[in-house]
């Protein structure tokens, strides 16, 4: 698990096995899978909750992805007023989490964006919005 630390490119959206966990299903953490779009190895995606992931406002703050990037991709979406105070942009009304895996077999790096919490009383879910195959440029890279 890592994070992102240099400007990415979108480069293809790939869809995990299963991206909605609810209450038991979260324990003792999340897995499901994808297979990478280079070589078709199976990865296994595995969150805990509350230790795996980082804060995806560093992603656009830091400006490694553009805001615009995130809505049109539907990455998380604004939030709300009453919502706020879990961050800028949601996912189903979630904070939105993210970190970079890479293919156990090829190396292709892969952006995973999920949203973890309360979504109502006694009601709790992990939501993985996408996994997106990434390139990461070089700040001072000229083309």
């Amino acid at each position: 698990m890592n994070k992102i630390e240099k400007n990415i490119k979108l480069l293809k959206e790939i869809p995990p096995a299963k991206s909605l966990f609810i209450n038991e299903e979260l324990k003792p953490n999340v897995t499901t899978s994808f297979n990478c779009c280079n070589c078709s190895t199976i990865n296994e995606i595995n969150i805990t909750p509350y230790q795996t992931g980082y804060p995806f406002f560093q992603v656009y703050k830091n400006n490694f992805l553009s805001i615009k990037n995130v809505l049109s991709n539907n990455i998380a979406s604004r939030s709300s007023s009453w919502a706020s105070h879990l961050g800028e942009y949601l996912i189903d009304n979630l904070p939105t989490l993210y970190y970079k895996k890479k293919c156990d077999k090829c190396g292709e790096k892969f952006l995973i964006i999920f949203g973890l919490g309360e979504s109502q009383p006694s009601k709790w879910v992990c939501k993985i919005s996408n996994i997106w195959h990434i390139n990461e440029i070089e700040a001072n890279s000229s083309s």
